[in-house]
């Protein structure tokens, strides 16, 4: 089971996390998260929308070049950067991972690459978490394993989300969506501190459209390090920038679950729980636990119930019967 941090939540079959970035829905088809890149302020827009033609005409521009082997060409490594977000776009990310890394090559400074290319290796670790954890619940060597896996995909995109932030900073710009999602490197990693001070770089762009979801990864950092009462704050002032932000319902709900505090916890995991669009299995866990505090026991069943039927051999399913056992 997911520790109480609940980097991601689940979208039909998949788990994903909530990191910033409309571009994550090329990815992972979920509407979540906030902010279109192309279309943010200070952004060259298009760079995501390549269409085949053009895509091939950059090609041939690559490959004419290669023989030249330059140490530096700007032109040349935006050639691949389109490359690398058409293949994204296509859902091929070892083709697009293959083009950024040649877009680093021949231009280190190009942030765009290293912002796009941190985010398919925090994809990646996102997919090695989920596969031990949906669907199944691997247990011993085959956990470690994985573990292991998400651990290697974590720290790559770690690094090139840094290097896009550095970046962004020697140019006096301040990169939101690529702070949140490196924040989220730092939730994975249980570096608590980190993420509350790079959420809190984001929020300092006023002209950030993920206000809510930079909230509520710095809320769940103050989570995590037992400031209870500064996390239902950034909770409730997410869920004031987006009324309908299920993973803020859900984490209200999980901090007033840990505050003792069951009906208003009853009340926010009940948003999550119901929310069609981006239903969280771990959502009727906590609810069921809160009704149990309250000693509503038959809405108790009824919730573990629910978890167990929606995925019902993942590490959550496993939990849900475990406590539907003892009341």
């Amino acid at each position: 089971m997911t520790t109480g941090g609940h980097l991601c939540y689940q979208a039909g079959n998949h788990k994903l996390y909530w990191i910033g970035n409309e571009i994550m829905r090329i990815a992972c088809e979920s509407p979540t998260f906030g902010v279109d890149r192309a279309a943010a302020p200070g952004r060259p827009a298009g760079w995501r929308a390549v269409v085949a033609p053009v895509a091939i005409g950059l090609l041939a521009i690559a490959v004419g070049a290669c023989a030249s082997q330059p140490t530096r060409n700007p032109s040349l490594s935006q050639a691949h950067l389109r490359l690398g977000a058409d293949y994204f776009g296509k859902r091929a990310p070892q083709a697009a991972k293959s083009e950024l890394l040649r877009a680093i090559h021949y231009d280190d400074e190009n942030q765009e690459a290293h912002y796009l290319l941190g985010v398919i290796f925090l994809t990646e670790g996102i997919y090695a978490l989920n596969y031990g954890q949906q669907g199944r619940c691997l247990t011993g060597m085959a956990a470690t394993e994985q573990s292991q896996a998400a651990d290697e995909a974590f720290q790559l995109a770690g690094k090139y989300l840094l290097r896009s932030v550095a970046l962004a900073r020697r140019d006096e710009r301040t990169d939101s969506e690529a702070l949140n999602a490196l924040a989220n490197v730092e939730l994975h990693f249980k570096r608590y501190a980190e993420a509350i001070r790079l959420c809190g770089e984001a929020l300092d762009n006023v002209l950030f459209a993920g206000q809510h979801l930079a909230l509520a990864n710095r809320a769940w950092a103050e989570f995590e390090v037992g400031n209870l009462p500064r996390a239902a704050r950034d909770l409730r002032q997410a869920l004031f920038h987006r009324s309908a932000f299920c993973l803020g319902h859900f984490r209200l709900g999980r901090v007033y679950l840990a505050q003792q505090r069951w009906s208003e916890a009853i009340e926010e995991l009940k948003q999550a729980a119901g929310d069609a669009t981006c239903s969280i299995q771990e959502a009727s866990f906590y609810l069921g636990q809160a009704y149990a505090k309250q000693g509503s026991l038959a809405q108790a069943r009824e919730q573990f119930a629910q978890c167990v039927a929606s995925d019902p051999k993942s590490c959550v399913s496993f939990e849900c019967r475990r406590h539907a056992r003892t009341l």
